[in-house]
């Protein structure tokens, strides 16, 4: 689940993340990027990657729409993903 190709970013990844095996895939893959440094990482302790997850999250609508994403469209399972994901690098 590499979302480093030139046509595909990190909501394209998180977008299609449809079961339970799937998210386990896209936050081991996540943490393996995190920790070689191909991710960056703005909040590396818990409790910041908390606080910036639901920052986020209360921006998530908007910031799906200017990606010409339907937030009602979001499948629960890469809802989590991008969560984790914003988590990492939401200031």
């Amino acid at each position: 689940m590499d979302g480093t190709g030139p046509s595909r970013g990190p909501v394209d990844v998180a977008w299609e993340v449809d079961s339970p095996s799937k998210l386990a895939e896209f936050l081991v893959d996540l943490a393996e990027r995190a920790r070689d440094g191909k991710t960056r990482v703005e909040n590396p302790s818990s409790v910041a990657m908390i606080e910036a997850s639901g920052a986020w999250v209360e921006g998530i609508e908007g910031f799906l729409a200017a990606r010409g994403r339907d937030v009602t469209k979001l499948s629960p399972w890469a809802a989590v993903a991008m969560v984790y994901s914003a988590g990492l690098v939401y200031e």
